[in-house]
């Protein structure tokens, strides 16, 4: 008879889960339950996984399975209830990400019934459900029962004093308050008390919060598309400024014109771009209801770089797009606009700086050999970093694993310590960038593509010769990125009436630094392109110079420390001097420096399988 030690199980697997490898626990699942096929918590963390990968049918697969072996077990009550909340809850998520929100809330419900521990999450998620149904009352009831809960108001007090440092914890209220904002402007009544709590919590680890660029964020990870449009006609209004404060671009903008209805537009184009930005974010929800992929991400540099890496800084830089390769850089956009019948200029302006990173999906590949990383520019005398996805972040609202509020610990400290782990905890998550897919563009056919797809020769085609007008049943990333791109172009023809020349060629200026560079000419396609971006001004005491080759740069998070490691291959350009002897220098060099991390210890130096002569 076969013995399980179900504490260990558990205990591993939720730490591979917080770590985010849920490709990993998978193949765990399996091994286990090729072993013995009735372990029914198995079946919920395998599903869970799968939801959080994007295989939402396969996770409800999973967790109708654990529902029916509960039902038949003869395990413990406590037991049982916990499973079969755990399943219900999990498949109400998945449910959540395709859009079947009554099923959603069904199964919510029935997981209130096995564990009412569950109250805060559940009553959240049939909140945002109910939005998305159109039942805006009865939504804000959902998280009313959450606000007049006494240990909600506890908790809500010791966040705010800085008592509280759990990370999840944070994200559910600020996500819950925000979501409460949704409904009142959708019922048209008064929203300051919740935009209030809203900005109180926002600010609370990090003053300088982008909170319009969050609440983008938070909109698209949980609305229609059609939901999302009518709240951005809201929060453009004069009324909702104090969500505006700390966005750069608005603040810069506003001082050049006191002109209601332009700064109205300024908005406007302002949440569309943002949401463009969520759009094109590596891995999104969007993308993952409809491409299931597991991609490699790869940044090519020198050997000399990465042997800085290694032995000295391991933070890879945000350098300005000045140094991009592309002579065209940034100026695509404008060509977008003449296309469509939008004849302005976007001058390089004095006031933003863009700085960025570039990685790609194509991981040891002979056109990026040839072009990056070059010694003496020699073709393949370079590196390929393959980087794990868990060092960039797509939406910091968005939790690694779903909150189960019986199994928190919630750890407090006083005093001065307290507050400097709670804002350590939080602002770690805020300093993860979003990763994004460059889109390319082809002006003769005006049409933009990209490629989020499981293959590499494949592309979504995005044609601005025409418009969505059904923006009740936007579920294709495609129609979806067109949308935003008329409204883009919509507001900036609005603008575009002015009568002042210079201020509005100031505005734009200033306006569209944000995507610009997320945007380039089809001919370079081929990379296949992601990118590391960052719009801010020149007043940023984080920017660095480095002065040999006169670039400013800031330093992104580290690579690898005593504890984490981020590098899961190094890949040697296959015309390297002496590439088996480098190889194995590099891998001395790590293990000298770390010889206590076993995931350091553990990453693969390879050499580039491109034919090159």
């Amino acid at each position: 008879m076969l013995y399980f030690n179900v504490g260990k199980i558990i205990e591993e697997i939720e730490k591979e889960i917080n770590l985010g490898n849920f490709e990993y626990v998978i193949e765990k699942c399996n091994e286990y339950l090729n072993l013995k096929s009735d372990l029914a918590f198995l079946y919920n963390y395998r599903g869970l996984c799968k939801n959080n990968l994007g295989l939402y049918e396969e996770a409800i697969k999973d967790f109708d399975i654990s529902i029916e072996l509960n039902k038949k077990s003869k395990n413990s009550p406590t037991t049982i209830n916990k499973d079969l909340a755990d399943a219900y809850y999990y498949k109400g998520l998945a449910k959540n990400n395709l859009r079947e929100y009554k099923e959603a809330i069904d199964n919510f419900n029935e997981a209130l019934k096995y564990n009412y521990t569950y109250w805060l999450v559940i009553h959240y998620n049939i909140g945002i459900s109910k939005i998305n149904l159109g039942e805006y009352e009865e939504s804000i009831k959902n998280f009313d029962i959450i606000t007049y809960q006494n240990i909600y108001k506890e908790y809500y007090n010791r966040i705010i004093r800085k008592e509280i440092y759990d990370s999840e914890l944070y994200n559910i209220y600020i996500s819950m308050h925000c979501s409460k904002v949704f409904a009142e402007l959708l019922l048209k009544e008064k929203v300051y008390d919740s935009i209030n709590m809203f900005l109180e919590l926002s600010k609370c680890f990090n003053p300088n919060n982008n909170h319009i660029f969050n609440i983008v964020s938070l909109l698209f990870g949980n609305y229609k598309y059609d939901l999302i449009e009518k709240i951005f006609n809201y929060l453009v209004e004069e009324n909702y400024n104090d969500l505006w404060e700390n966005d750069i671009t608005f603040n810069l903008l506003k001082n050049k014109t006191i002109d209601k209805e332009i700064l109205k537009n300024i908005k406007k184009n302002l949440l569309y771009q943002y949401l463009l930005l969520q759009s094109l974010s590596f891995n999104n929800k969007t993308l993952k209801r409809e491409y299931t992929y597991n991609i490699e991400i790869a940044h090519y540099t020198s050997l000399n770089t990465l042997l800085k890496l290694i032995k000295e800084d391991n933070k890879i830089r945000i350098t300005n797009i000045s140094n991009a390769n592309d002579p065209k850089e940034g100026k695509i956009l404008e060509n977008i606009f003449n296309k469509n019948s939008l004849n302005i200029k976007i001058k390089n302006d004095e006031n933003l700086i863009t700085l960025q990173t570039s990685l790609s999906r194509n991981k040891d590949a002979l056109t990026m050999f040839r072009l990056y990383g070059k010694n003496e520019n020699k073709e393949a005398t370079g590196i390929c970093l393959v980087i794990d996805k868990k060092y960039f972040n797509d939406n910091y609202l968005s939790s690694v694993i779903e909150v189960n509020l019986d199994n928190q610990k919630q750890e407090e400290k006083k005093g001065n310590e307290n507050y400097k782990k709670a804002k350590e905890i939080i602002q770690k998550r805020f300093e993860r960038k979003n990763l994004y897919w460059v889109i390319y563009y082809n002006e003769e056919k005006n049409q933009l593509v990209f490629n989020p797809t499981k293959s590499k020769y494949s592309s979504v085609i995005i044609d601005l010769n025409t418009i969505n007008k059904n923006k009740k049943n936007i579920n294709k990333i495609e129609d979806l990125i067109n949308c935003i791109f008329h409204n883009i172009i919509n507001s900036a023809k609005e603008i575009d009436k002015i009568e002042n020349k210079n201020l509005k060629d100031e505005i734009f200026s200033n306006l569209f630094e944000n995507i610009r560079y997320i945007i380039k000419h089809e001919a370079f396609f081929e990379e296949q392109e992601l990118r590391m971006l960052i719009t801010t001004d020149y007043k940023n005491e984080n920017i660095n110079i480095e002065e040999d080759k006169k670039r400013l740069y800031l330093n992104y998070n580290k690579l690898f420390n005593e504890n984490e490691n981020f590098i899961k291959e190094i890949i040697l350009g296959g015309k390297i001097e002496d590439k088996e002897l480098t190889a194995d220098y590099i891998k001395q060099i790590i293990y000298n420096k770390y010889k206590d991390n076993d995931k350091t210890n553990k990453i693969k130096v390879s050499i580039s399988h491109a034919p090159l002569r």
